[in-house]
């Protein structure tokens, strides 16, 4: 309908003000945080409008989509053909309009976000990052969050502070959301790793043989290599799978999940630290399972906000071609799942970085080498 902005104008004022603090934690956006959710999921919103705005926008793409139906209605012709050539054009047009309205938008609005704004959006905008929030909540895919997990799922997105966070950790530095995803204390750094290490060896079983997690590599009797690489007799990568790359060649593969949002990676450009990361790999183990184990060796380098490196990204196409020609399957559909299964497994990880406990276990003050257990047990019973 034609001029109803006005209308739409409490409309929005429910949206904003009931809506969106019940799927935030009850976070107030600004003007341009406001906007910036009004954006589409891919460019790093939530696909949530503001209706006053886009009324006279959405009934201009409307009047001309519907124009010749319009015509036919007037003149009362049923049998008019559709001009579907027209049509299409007319629907390609509309689309980008709408693509080239929301890039000029976000344009906008980065000029005014911060270093750390800049960071969040780009991983955002990443392939795979939205994909926790396009996928189907379903539990038998294990794609399903709870209450606590979305709210933290948005505030990490969009670097908000979540609520409700210790002002101290136990290892005794300053809690806060980029110290969570690198404390050791806890083990839940660790286990981040090898959630992500887990699900490729488990996929590669299905389209590899003679996969191993955590291969040993061959010690070094005389052989000499750089001074960056890994010389060690007890180095091992983590997944190794024969015939991935090539038919009969072991291929090896090391997972690093590092957080771009630390002071050494802020400052420098999201390609560019991905690559630094990739080479830091490259240069402690390329050179040894090239010349000593004849195999093919990558690095997969992620971030807890989603995103991955061009290593990374090649290898999940490689996977998901082999995937799709195994299950039977298209390729898009099971690109699209593994995404998602990685998008889901790295952010329940950060979340369990975040919210996990990571207080010591206090220690029994009772003595059971005496305890007559059996005794104990027969009394039970």
């Amino acid at each position: 309908m034609s001029n109803i902005k006005q209308h739409l104008t409490r409309w929005d004022a429910i949206v904003d003000n009931v809506f969106i603090p019940a799927i935030t934690d009850d976070h107030l956006c600004t003007t341009d945080g406001r906007f910036l959710l009004s954006l589409p999921v891919k460019k790093g919103g939530l696909a949530i409008p503001i209706f006053s705005t886009m009324a006279d926008f959405e009934f201009a793409n409307s009047s001309a989509a519907t124009e010749q139906l319009v015509e036919h209605i007037y003149n009362q012709d049923s049998t008019a053909p559709v001009d579907t050539k027209q049509l299409m054009t007319t629907r390609r047009r509309i689309a980008i309009a709408k693509e080239e309205q929301s890039s000029s938008l976000l344009q906008q609005l980065r000029e005014n976000m911060s270093p750390e704004q800049l960071r969040a959006n780009d991983l955002a905008r990443m392939k795979g990052g939205p994909s926790c929030l396009t996928t189907l909540p379903l539990k038998s895919g294990n794609f399903s969050l709870n209450k606590r997990e979305f709210y933290d799922a948005l505030s990490l997105r969009y670097r908000w502070t979540p609520k409700y966070l210790p002002s101290m950790c136990p290892c005794g530095k300053r809690f806060d959301v980029d110290h969570t995803m690198s404390c050791m204390k806890g083990g839940f750094v660790h286990r981040r790793h090898d959630d992500v290490r887990d699900l490729f060896a488990t996929l590669l079983k299905d389209v590899c043989h003679d996969v191993e997690v955590e291969p040993h590599l061959e010690t070094l009797i005389g052989e000499v290599l750089s001074s960056s690489a890994n010389s060690s007799d007890e180095a091992r990568l983590d997944v190794s799978a024969r015939g991935f790359w090539q038919k009969g060649q072991k291929a090896f593969f090391d997972v690093r999940v590092f957080n771009p949002f630390a002071k050494s990676h802020l400052n420098q450009k999201l390609d560019t630290t991905f690559k630094s990361n990739e080479n830091e790999k490259k240069r402690m183990y390329n050179q040894r399972v090239i010349e000593i184990e004849h195999g093919s060796f990558s690095p997969l380098v992620f971030t807890p906000y989603g995103g991955t490196g061009r290593e990374a990204e090649r290898f999940m196409t490689e996977l998901a071609q082999k995937l799709a020609e195994r299950k039977n399957m298209t390729y898009n559909t099971i690109i699209h799942w593994l995404r998602s299964k990685l998008s889901f497994n790295l952010l329940k990880s950060a979340v369990m970085c975040l919210r996990g406990s990571r207080r010591s276990k206090s220690e029994l003050n009772m003595d059971l080498n005496g305890a007559e257990i059996s005794k104990v047990v027969g009394q039970i019973k």
